[in-house]
């Protein structure tokens, strides 16, 4: 698979400072901050973008409000977003479709009636996988919801085991976390 980047995929800033940062390593979040400023504008409201569907912005003002809230949707998340709001439109308005005229249709030919799927249905099988995939990445669905939870939790409870907090005393010598496990 040429092409494909090997491993998990990777996590937005916000995600790994909501799960705490137990590799140690720097965040690169100044640079996106900056870019969110010349994204989002100076105002802090979330805009969807002006290319959504009737359908997509309804998605996008039932979701959007409630996902900056949770610190998850930021503006510089405004395109992404759009697109999966667009997609979800998409499919609502195929779901309609196959709806009201049916899952199949009988096409006439010289060689008989035959049934056939609907055009619409895989159309819309298609975008319910694309969707479904994009719902990880905004933590829409109770599985990465409540990994993301549990690894908030779990990272406000943890002790930090390699650094020494400000009340110690500097005369006492430092101990090493192998020492605790003694």
């Amino acid at each position: 698979m040429a092409g494909k980047r090997r491993g998990p995929a990777p996590e937005p800033a916000a995600v790994k400072k909501a799960k705490g940062n137990s590799g140690r390593r720097p965040i690169k979040t100044q640079k996106m901050e900056e870019l969110v400023e010349q994204v989002g504008g100076a105002s802090g409201e979330m805009v969807p973008p002006d290319w959504l569907n009737e359908e997509g912005q309804k998605v996008w003002e039932y979701l959007a409000p409630k996902l900056s809230a949770m610190r998850i949707l930021q503006r510089i998340d405004t395109l992404t977003f759009g697109r999966y709001c667009e997609n979800f439109g998409r499919w609502v308005t195929l779901s309609k479709m196959i709806e009201s005229e049916g899952m199949t249709y009988k096409p006439e030919s010289d060689h008989g009636n035959y049934i056939r799927p609907h055009p619409a249905v895989p159309m819309s099988q298609r975008l319910d996988r694309d969707l479904q995939a994009a719902e990880a990445s905004f933590a829409l669905n109770p599985a990465d919801r409540q990994r993301l939870f549990a690894a908030k939790a779990a990272a406000s409870v943890a002790p930090d085991l390699f650094n020494q907090s400000d009340t110690d005393n500097e005369s006492e010598p430092k101990s090493s976390p192998v020492g605790m496990l003694n």
